[in-house]
């Protein structure tokens, strides 16, 4: 969701943009990839002068941060699908090797973003021929698997915070 102030034209964008690096889609409440692009593509179309993320700074140059949105999930498409071509069978593979530059602690998180990017990507029918045996269990059998990842990663966060209160 978004709102445009039409007399200023500013676009308060809430969490579809975020100060420093990109937002977080979250596959168990819903989160699109294509949606995402489609989202992106339309606050270009408003032109807005101003965007007004949820976190983070007004940004002033709103085509800028757009377009290097884009850039980066397309970035990220490119290595799921180098990923798989290079031997990427699992999700834990094609996480390692896109977010190899990212600190592991947050590649559990990331793995929302992977799925659906790899959604995205079959949609698109960008895949080889090859990976859509591995990917058709990866697509299918990760739901169930995602969500208790993810539900005991939150629980673990949750413990260690009040742990850290405590000491």
């Amino acid at each position: 969701m978004s709102l445009l102030h039409v007399s200023t034209h500013s676009l308060i964008v809430g969490d579809h943009c975020v100060g420093q690096g990109s937002a977080l889609l979250d596959i168990t409440s819903g989160g699109n990839m294509s949606d995402y692009f489609r989202t992106t593509y339309k606050f270009m179309d408003l032109s807005p002068h101003v965007l007004i993320p949820m976190h983070g700074r007004v940004n002033m140059w709103p085509k800028h941060m757009l377009c290097g949105y884009l850039k980066n999930r397309r970035n990220r498409e490119s290595t799921i699908l180098k990923a798989i071509k290079g031997g990427g069978k699992t999700l834990f593979d094609i996480v390692a090797y896109t977010y190899a530059d990212v600190d592991s602690n947050l590649w559990l998180p990331a793995a929302s973003n992977v799925r659906l990017h790899v959604d995205h990507l079959a949609q698109q029918d960008k895949f080889p021929k090859v990976a859509l045996v591995y990917l058709s269990s990866l697509i299918f059998a990760c739901p169930i698997l995602h969500t208790l990842f993810f539900m005991s990663y939150f629980a673990f966060l949750y413990v260690y915070a009040f742990v850290l209160c405590k000491l």
